[in-house]
């Protein structure tokens, strides 16, 4: 399993850099087995599709995706319900899971979905014990 963190989506570029850090959020989301968005479910929900766009023309094929909503632990349960109801909306998701990465609540969930996504093939690094 190769993991490639890109730097997120840039909602309003303002230098060539910016532009450039976009391109490559595109480029490794056409390319990738599967993505995982990570969103903040203590902000206020807004679209997530921007990740699948680019100049303002959708992917042709959307690789399978993973919404987390991050930091769980500091919102209460009946919110995170609404939230994902929201996302499941609107967030063009495939799926979505509630997280606590500071607890390491969800941790589990999140590797059986990456790994029931992946395709089988040969290992391109050693194992790491």
């Amino acid at each position: 399993m190769v993991l490639y963190d890109t730097p997120g989506v840039i909602k309003k570029e303002m230098h060539k850099l910016d532009a450039m850090m976009m391109k490559n959020v595109h480029s490794a989301t056409g390319n990738a087995d599967c993505v995982l968005m990570v969103v903040d479910v203590c902000k206020v929900p807004e679209k997530v599709n921007d990740l699948f766009e680019e100049d303002g023309e959708d992917l042709k094929e959307k690789p399978p995706t993973l919404l987390l909503l991050n930091k769980k632990d500091l919102i209460k349960p009946g919110e995170i319900a609404k939230r994902m109801e929201w996302y499941e909306k609107f967030g063009e998701a495939d799926h979505i899971l509630p997280i606590s990465a500071k607890y390491g609540h969800g941790v589990e969930d999140v590797k059986n979905w990456i790994v029931s996504k992946l395709p089988y093939g040969p290992a391109y690094y050693p194992k790491v014990s």
